[in-house]
């Protein structure tokens, strides 16, 4: 009987505290991302990001500097070029990239799409000291193969 009244009351508790409630609902929060296997252009490939709706006027778009489990750090933004961010009229709205990893993008309340290349990692494995630990890497060979890490393209 004590163990049923404990886990009523710790129900209610949790319940009650709102650590069952959602913050943000799930149809809210979707992003849709898209990366073109298909058209790869000088091994590289094109990457177009939905991100949603934004109340703010200025937003960040981070691309990871580091992944858990690899103890380096690998800047994956070096490998991001012709990054550009698009309204809903589908013109180029304007912005700065700070540091290598980040892109501030302004007028984020009309921000449609992100859409930017992604060049691999594996090709510069032979002529560079500062190289992306092989099983966190990309690879981008068309026709014969695709390694996608998630933290190498979005």
């Amino acid at each position: 009987m004590k163990k049923l009244t404990f886990v009523l009351v710790l129900s209610l508790l949790v319940y009650g505290c709102g650590a069952s409630k959602s913050l943000v609902k799930a149809e809210d929060s979707k992003v849709m991302t898209a990366i073109d296997l298909v058209n790869v252009e000088d091994d590289k490939v094109q990457v177009t990001i939905d991100p949603g709706a934004f109340s703010q006027d200025q937003i960040s778009f981070y691309i990871p500097k580091t992944v858990p489990g690899t103890y380096s750090i690998d800047n994956y933004g070096q490998y991001v070029e012709q990054l550009k961010a698009y309204d809903y009229k589908g013109e180029e709205i304007s912005g700065i990239q700070p540091d290598e990893n980040t892109w501030t993008i302004n007028s984020a309340k009309d921000l449609d799409k992100i859409s930017y290349l992604v060049n691999d990692t594996y090709d510069i494995e032979a002529t560079r000291n500062d190289v992306v630990f092989s099983p966190a890497g990309t690879n981008i060979l068309e026709g014969e193969n695709f390694i996608l890490n998630l933290h190498g393209f979005v």
